[in-house]
């Protein structure tokens, strides 16, 4: 993936988790495994990787972790999680996706704001599941930056918004 390519350019230490269920190539009971229940395993999944790497490895802090990816709105029972949310979300939605339909998105910011919860959303209106375009770039910078910003305690990426234009423009070339 192009996204964890560039984070890691950025210093960031990444890594992809397949999840159980994740995919039907694996068989049916695979499969199964995953159906219309998408909440609690594939964090755990995730955190359990972490915790064997950042075992392993002592240049890992696992207490440092940014995860992206479509795991705050793919399923309703994620609101009733909003409680145990502490700080850092950012969230996007396409206006037009019909993968993951944005209403899933704001029945989440209702509830997280009915917590008193502090968030970040943005909507991009010509975008489906998918960002593409000037949207993608948007998307991206803004996650470079709330990375940046909450793992690395360093603000000077907002500042910095030429280079990471020319950072994308170079890896799109290739």
């Amino acid at each position: 993936d192009v996204y964890n390519t560039r984070l890691a350019q950025l210093g960031f230490i990444v890594i992809t988790v397949g999840h159980r269920g994740g995919t039907p190539m694996r068989g049916k009971a695979y499969h199964a495994y995953g159906y219309n229940n998408m909440r609690d395993y594939p964090l755990a999944d995730d955190k359990y990787a972490i915790e064997q790497l950042a075992a392993r490895y002592p240049f890992i802090d696992a207490t440092k972790v940014g995860i992206y990816g479509d795991y705050s709105v793919r399923v309703r029972p994620n609101q009733e999680l909003v409680k145990n949310y502490k700080h850092g979300l950012l969230l996007f939605t396409g206006a037009m996706d019909k993968t993951v339909n944005p209403a899933n998105t704001l029945r989440l910011v209702d509830a997280l704001i009915k917590a008193d919860k502090d968030f970040e959303m943005f909507v991009l209106p010509k975008c489906t599941h998918g960002f593409f375009g000037e949207s993608e770039d948007f998307f991206e910078h803004k996650m470079w930056r709330h990375f940046a910003r909450l793992l690395l305690h360093n603000n000077s990426a907002d500042s910095d918004v030429d280079l990471n234009k020319d950072m994308i423009k170079d890896d799109r070339r290739r």
